[in-house]
Formats: structure tokens, sequence, C-alpha cells
């Protein structure tokens, strides 16, 4: 049986080009354009519906012609995009990434100022949302309070939590939510600006992780690149080495990771059995340059 889940955050359109050769900076570089649906919740609602769960949305679009691409976009996916803000005095959010020759994140630049309209008093007349679901997702595009209120609603209905810190910059407004978040998944550079703490080495990633633990988090699941994911839950500490595969575009491979994370959790896995089943998804998107699962281009 499927199960309804609630996912809150952002949604945008990718530009992504990648280098044929390594990286000339100060000159134009030959290589390869596209553009797709992205977003980290975006991205992580899309791929749990086509692992067969029932889909609600909330973010927040502008009201141009990525917005209408976006909305069609998830019409067609099946997603419920009812509770769906737009905003007219706001552009759709649009993320423009460079990728290396190897497939690895270059450099990028997000413009998420559409998500500000998805204020705390925004979210609250979207309670309605929170009904009839099993868990609630929410990434750090949104803002301070809304995480807060976010959270606090649903833990008041008694819902599991996911949390996603998006960025260094972003994970910092997941601080004041940490009690009331179930499962959190850092990167290593966000899990170091949430705890203050060095994480070069993978005895500092886990004395961080258990230290975020220790202000409230009950999971704490890190991914690491190149060097896997390390978990840190009620159960003790594993690391997970990394698939080895053929790097074209690391674009969503984490929201494909948190997205396997979720679907294997509310379906009785362990959470050991939910990471692999994620680092199998994240496999699969890597050697592919689209963001999601099973897509065959927009």
């Amino acid at each position: 049986m499927s199960r309804k889940i609630l996912v809150i955050g952002g949604a945008n359109v990718d530009i992504k080009g990648r280098m044929f050769q390594p990286t000339e900076f100060g000159t134009s570089n030959p290589g390869q354009m596209w553009q797709t649906a992205g977003g980290v919740a975006r991205n992580i609602a899309e791929n749990l519906v086509l692992l067969g769960n029932r889909v609600r949305l909330i973010t927040a679009l502008g009201q141009d012609d990525n917005g209408k691409f976006l909305l069609r976009h998830l019409r067609a996916m099946g997603i419920d995009v009812k509770h769906i803000l737009v905003c007219p005095s706001r552009p759709t959010g649009v993320y423009l990434a460079m990728v290396r020759n190897t497939g690895e994140l270059e450099l990028a630049v997000s413009d998420m100022s559409v998500m500000e309209c998805l204020t705390s008093e925004a979210l609250d007349s979207r309670k309605s949302a929170f009904n009839n679901v099993q868990m609630v997702f929410m990434d750090a595009n949104l803002p301070a309070q809304s995480l807060v209120l976010g959270f606090q609603m649903a833990k008041a209905r008694g819902l599991m939590t996911v949390a996603d810190p998006v960025s260094a910059s972003k994970s910092l407004r997941l601080i004041p939510c940490l009690s009331d978040i179930n499962l959190v998944t850092p990167s290593r550079d966000e899990l170091a600006a949430m705890t203050g703490m060095s994480v070069y080495h993978l005895t500092d990633v886990k004395k961080a992780a258990l230290h975020l633990r220790s202000k409230g988090v009950q999971r704490v699941i890190v991914t690491l690149g190149e060097q896997g994911v390390l978990m840190a839950t009620e159960e003790g500490e594993h690391h997970f080495p990394a698939k080895r595969v053929n790097v074209v575009d690391v674009t969503g491979a984490g929201d494909s990771f948190t997205a396997g994370l979720i679907h294997g959790w509310l379906r009785g896995m362990s959470i050991p059995e939910a990471v692999e089943l994620g680092q199998d998804l994240a496999a699969r998107i890597v050697q592919s340059t689209f963001s999601v699962l099973n897509r065959e281009g927009d």
C-alpha cells in the first residue's frame, strides 16, 4: 500500500553545463548544456512518486514561464499541487550549475528568493496539508520561522519528520528545530556548519554526528561523496562505503539518496537497509545527466 508523504521546500529549474575538458577559468569552455525540473524538495517528491508513493508538495513558484513549466510537470507526475504558493512578486527559482568533465560540481549559483514568500503565515494557512500523511519532509530553503512552525505542526500530529540542510549556510536554519526532527541528512560541509566542529577525518564526522544527536535529532545520516555515508542512530554508528560507478553528473544524487532512505524507512526497512537503498538510487543518478530517477528527458 502506498504511503502519503508531505514534502515542503524548494522547486526550481536546473540549468546545467558540463565541460568536455578540464575547466579553464576566465574563458569559454566547450561543453554540453541542458535544462530540467529541479529543486531539493521537488526532486525528492518526484523520486518518491516514481518509487510508488503518494506525495503532496508545498513550495513557492513565480508567476512566470518557469513556474508554469514546473506546475505542468508536477501535475503530470501525479503530485498533489493544490497547496503550492504562486508568488507574483518573485521569479521562480533557478539553479545554474557548471560540472567538471569528471562529473563533479565545479560551481553553481542558486536564486531561491521566491521561497521567502513561503512565510510562517503562508504555511499556517496550508495546515490542512498535514492531514492524512505519514511523514513530513522539509528542506532548509524555507525561511527559518517556517521551518520551526512546520516541524512543530508535524510533531503535534505525531508524524515522522525528515530534514535536508540544503547548504552549509542554510543548514543553520535547522538548529532551532533539532529536537523536532527524527532524521537529518547533512553533507560533510553542512554537518560542520551545524556543529561548529572539524569533520576532516571520518572519526571527526562520527563525533560531529553524535554531537548533533545530543542536540535532539534521533538519527543523523551524513553523506560523504566518494567516502560514502556515515550513520549515527540509537542503534549505533556505521560507515557505508560509496558505490563505485562512472560519474557523469552528481546533481540530484543526494536527493535520490534521501528519497530512497524515506521510501525504505516507510516500508519497514531498518535504517541500514534504507541507507543502502538510497545509495543504490544515488548511484543510478550520477551515471546520467538527469536529476531524478527513470527520466527520458523533458
